[in-house]
């Protein structure tokens, strides 16, 4: 997921916090509200109707009547003026209170101002209603404004915190993906500033630049040394080779000395096969060779096989090879497969069992090509597995301990993603998946 848009989902949620923390107390304040403003509405009416009798006297309303009344249409407010007892206790202040009514056989519930006040020596009761239906209404109407207003609110907040978010976090994002999603190990060094005025991004991409430089010039140099070191050491042990060769064939050499020659050649050996390792290696992990060939899998295959005969003749393995013959694949190296399926197919047979079978077939899934080596050897436990590409560790060879580690580095460099499954005394199967063109850099 993009940063701008985990930004944009952050504040999203905060804010869904804030708005349902708002649905929840949106009734409670509009209920206080609505009720709030009634109240006003009704004092109001009663400063009114006070004016009304210190302007008219009490026959405005009264008119020869001891008592008067007056509904709206609707029944929903009403005012109401009778006389009362003469108590001069409940001469005072208004009050408000919800009481029912009963009007032309409907009962209502009303928020009722009570109001006992003195004119022309009697005593009268003044009462100003509204029904609780409008106040309900009035409140219902303020919470769909409310929320209408929130909705509109929290969208542009959102639409904004997005837009500004991508604006704001625009440099780091292209910091993520030139100098991290798009690079390939050893970086390209040719680093251009990215366009920021954020002094944390700017900082951030130097320390970045810095750290890939320094990474790249010591994985250079490591390269570097190996390449030269193993090229060096093919030198003298070339000199050392011929000197003992040259012991070997002198005609008065004992018996003992010869066998102990022999071994120092056996040595001398198997050091020039690790150096030559070491230098294939570090020619492959420096990216000297090109992806520009277009390699036929079944002829390279027949060759690998051609000269892995002998050892499967010894063994009495059988070898099928179900590829098409015109399956070529673009974008290779056909020394550098070459050695991989060597590798591989080489490992299948000194690893089989005597008169064991070693299959390799392919499968087109309609977007990528697999090849799939399998063997019915020993097999591996998961220990080994996790050990298999590891130079010198690998238990998974009888020799330097650096076949594997040359696969490995191939199909990096190939861009072949390999998988391996193995299951101990059932075999080993190891599966290629090449890339498709969609993925080819």
């Amino acid at each position: 997921m993009k940063l701008n848009t985990k930004f944009t989902l952050y504040f999203a949620f905060s804010k869904l916090l804030i708005f349902g923390f708002f649905l929840c107390i949106l009734p409670i304040v509009f209920s206080w509200y609505t009720q709030y403003s009634i109240d006003r509405f009704l004092h109001g009416q009663e400063t009114k109707v006070f004016d009304k009798i210190r302007e008219n006297g009490m026959e405005y309303y009264l008119q020869g009547e001891q008592n008067y009344g007056s509904y709206t249409m609707l029944k929903e407010d009403y005012i109401a003026i009778q006389t009362a007892r003469a108590d001069s206790s409940d001469l005072g202040p208004s009050h408000i209170d919800n009481q029912r009514r009963i009007v032309e056989s409907d009962t209502l519930n009303y928020r009722i101002l009570h109001r006992f006040f003195e004119a022309d020596g009697k005593m009268y009761l003044l009462e100003i209603g509204r029904s609780q239906h409008s106040i309900s209404l009035y409140a219902a109407i303020l919470q769909q404004v409310a929320l209408v207003i929130l909705m509109v609110l929290f969208l542009l907040t959102i639409s904004v915190d997005y837009f500004y978010g991508r604006h704001l976090l625009s440099p780091l994002q292209r910091i993520i993906r030139y100098r991290l999603s798009e690079q390939q190990f050893p970086f390209d060094l040719e680093f251009k500033a990215i366009p920021t005025t954020t002094t944390d991004f700017r900082l951030l991409d130097e320390h970045l630049c810095d750290l890939m430089q320094r990474a790249t010039h010591a994985y250079t140099r490591e390269k570097d040394f190996t390449a030269n070191a193993s090229h060096e050491l093919l030198t003298p042990i070339s000199i050392l080779r011929g000197k003992i060769e040259n012991m070997l064939i002198q005609p008065d050499l004992n018996m003992e000395l010869q066998e102990k020659l022999l071994s120092s050649l056996q040595t001398l050996d198997r050091l020039n096969g690790i150096v030559k390792t070491l230098l294939f290696l570090a020619r492959v992990d420096s990216g000297q060779y090109q992806r520009t060939q277009e390699v036929f899998i079944r002829p390279l295959l027949t060759k690998v096989t051609e000269e892995l005969e002998p050892l499967m003749a010894e063994k009495q393995i059988h070898l099928s090879i179900d590829v098409p013959k015109d399956l070529a694949l673009g974008h290779q190296h056909e020394e550098l497969l070459f050695h991989l399926f060597h590798n591989l197919v080489n490992n299948a047979i000194i690893y089989n069992r005597p008169q064991g079978r070693i299959s390799i077939t392919h499968n087109f899934d309609g977007t990528n090509h697999q090849i799939i080596i399998s063997d019915s050897g020993m097999g591996m436990t998961a220990t080994e597995l996790e050990n298999l590409f590891q130079r010198f560790r690998s238990k998974y060879s009888k020799g330097n301990g650096l076949g594997m580690s040359i696969v490995k580095s191939i199909a990096d460099f190939l861009q072949i993603n390999i998988q391996i499954n193995s299951t101990p005394q059932e075999g080993t199967k190891v599966y290629l998946h090449f890339p498709s063109k969609e993925r080819i850099d």
